[in-house]
């Protein structure tokens, strides 16, 4: 798998984004590797500047 860097998106700009309501078929590995790479995601945010929260809803 490779890694992308990431986006940066201002906060001010959040509330305009738009999501898919239907979730995006892949494996249950992929699925685990994803919430991995969230959860780090969430690590490295925390620890850069201020607390963030990523929730994925099933």
């Amino acid at each position: 798998m490779t890694r992308e860097r990431p986006l940066l998106i201002e906060k001010e700009l959040v509330p305009s984004l738009s999501f898919p309501t239907e979730g995006l078929p892949m494996e249950r590995q992929h699925q685990i590797n994803l919430a991995f790479m969230l959860e780090t995601a969430v690590k490295l945010g925390n620890s850069y500047k201020e607390k963030i929260r990523i929730i994925c809803r099933a």
